[in-house]
């Protein structure tokens, strides 16, 4: 399973091996704020789809949290969570 989930340039910018970012899913309309523990790295292998004004970064092995509000995120009061997906962050 591939998650894009769109984040802010300073969480864009930070993010690295093991560490987390908070985004938002905009393929979803009930709980799309999401917070992600990011796996690995790798290089991202551009899709038709993409924009070329648009910065991707992929990563592996991720665990992705969605709280019904930015607040119930950074509160860690998750609706639902999947484990191990990749993960496409853009900015």
């Amino acid at each position: 399973m591939l998650k894009r989930i769109k984040v802010e340039k300073i969480d864009f910018d930070e993010a690295e091996d093991d560490g987390f970012v908070y985004g938002k899913d905009l393929s979803r309309r009930l709980y799309n704020s999401v917070y992600i523990e990011l796996g690995q790295e790798k290089p991202y292998s551009p899709a038709s789809s993409d924009d070329s004004r648009t910065d991707y970064r992929f990563f592996r092995n991720c665990n992705v949290h969605y709280a019904e509000s930015d607040q119930q995120a950074d509160l860690e009061n998750f609706n639902e969570s999947i484990w191990d997906v990749s993960v496409v962050i853009y900015n």
